[in-house]
């Protein structure tokens, strides 16, 4: 009966041992469970911003790119019509010399100025019109 006890003594200290290891190895994986949903919860928080600032880092290139494309559409319509009115600077500038002749006067080209060509004009006898008179030839080609 004795050796009987005894071997119930070892196997309830040795089922009370790997109780306690069994319930410490269970804190212990809790415990290291917890660690690792707060680091999952961290990285989420931190993918969540990153997201967020690519979105509006992306938005504002859209934006930028928009304007950019706006920017050039003004540009293009700006260029054309700027290429129109060059053209009929051009056309008036050739008029010019048969349309003064014809008013029996002396142009010369003094400078020009947005868009405008700026003139000097006397008469045929060398005196000037009015001091200096100033012609503008407008960009629609007319000489004004």
């Amino acid at each position: 009966m004795m050796k009987e006890k005894n071997w119930l003594t070892w196997l309830t200290v040795l089922a009370l041992v790997v109780g306690f290891a069994a319930m410490g190895a269970s804190v212990w994986l809790s415990a290291q469970a917890a660690k690792q949903t707060q680091r999952n919860s961290q990285l989420a928080g931190q993918l969540y911003q990153a997201s967020r600032t690519k979105s509006q880092e992306a938005s504002s290139i859209k934006k930028r790119l928009d304007k950019l494309a706006s920017d050039n559409s003004s540009l293009k319509k700006k260029n054309s019509r700027l290429a129109k009115e060059n053209q009929a600077l051009k056309q008036a500038n050739q008029d010019l010399p048969a349309a003064s002749a014809a008013a029996g006067l002396n142009v010369w080209e003094t400078e020009e100025k947005g868009g405008k060509l700026q003139l000097k004009i006397d008469n045929q006898t060398g005196q000037a019109v009015s001091d200096l008179l100033v012609l503008a030839v407008a960009a629609n080609g007319r000489i004004l």
